[in-house]
């Protein structure tokens, strides 16, 4: 799938992968509403989780403290999808700036959707004792978490190559590949290249919750706050026409988002890090 050239292709499988996220929320939302992990019902699966992965509730509020920052800069990393937006419009049928906002709108609004309602199940479900996988909470003789194992693995497998997409064509920016020279057969050497390397690095580092929280607070950090402001300074000032006072407040309001951006991310990276080690 990753050899492939463009994401209309990939349309159909990542559409499948889509099902796969949707059928493990309704499944995550079944267990919670069934209470087969709820301990003071004596839930049928409560005995067969490990200790440090079964539920755990109790009184302390760290609303207030540096790890809700963790949270933060997973946060930013859900939601990056920057790199592919030249991609994106430039595939889009009938392109133009609105259908194109619609579609970023709707897309970003229905990802926040899911993302919501599995995080509400999931903590609801196992409270502070909640994996980075939160699968890894459920019994290996859970049934329902067992078809959602399968359906996440097929949701990875058919949704990868979209971000691998942005990966590739990133390298090849850096690269400065002349496009005379980006035949399909040098695209797929470098592709089987590059899967090489982040499959042997995805096989050592396995805590996704270390990867999602040290990935957001910097790479995402990065492409949401960091190089949006830079396009959009160089942008103003190559323009012929002078800086509008419009301009000057959008810019402005850019960096103060830069600023509290990297800074959140900043510090929940060196909470997690601390945390872990």
């Amino acid at each position: 799938l990753c050899l492939m050239k463009n994401l209309y292709a990939l349309a159909p499988f990542s559409a499948a992968g889509t099902a796969g996220i949707l059928l493990t929320a309704i499944c995550m939302g079944v267990r919670y509403f069934d209470g087969s992990y709820d301990p003071n019902s004596d839930g049928r699966f409560v005995h067969d989780v490990p200790d440090r992965l079964s539920p755990l509730f109790g009184s302390y509020n760290g609303s207030w403290t540096g790890s809700v920052l963790v949270f933060v800069a997973m946060i930013y990393e859900a939601f990056v999808a920057h790199y592919n937006s030249p991609r994106f419009y430039s595939e889009l049928k009938d392109a133009n700036e609105g259908r194109f906002r619609m579609v970023v709108g709707n897309a970003f609004g229905f990802a926040c959707f899911v993302y919501v309602v599995m995080t509400v199940f999931g903590f609801l479900t196992f409270g502070g004792n909640c994996d980075g996988y939160i699968l890894n909470n459920y019994s290996v003789n859970d049934n329902l978490a067992t078809i959602c194992r399968v359906a996440i693995a097929f949701s990875i497998l058919f949704t990868y190559p979209i971000t691998f997409m942005g990966f590739r064509d990133g390298i090849l920016d850096i690269l400065q590949l002349p496009i005379d020279k980006q035949t399909s057969t040098n695209i797929n050497i470098i592709t089987v290249f590059l899967l090489i390397i982040v499959t042997g690095l995805a096989s050592v580092v396995t805590d996704l919750g270390y990867v999602n929280a040290v990935g957001g607070g910097t790479l995402a950090a990065a492409i949401v706050f960091v190089f949006p402001f830079l396009m959009f300074s160089s942008a103003m000032k190559a323009q012929s026409a002078p800086i509008s006072t419009v301009q000057r407040i959008d810019l402005s309001l850019a960096l103060i988002l830069l600023i509290i951006g990297v800074a959140l991310g900043f510090i929940g990276v060196v909470v997690e890090v601390q945390h872990t080690a």
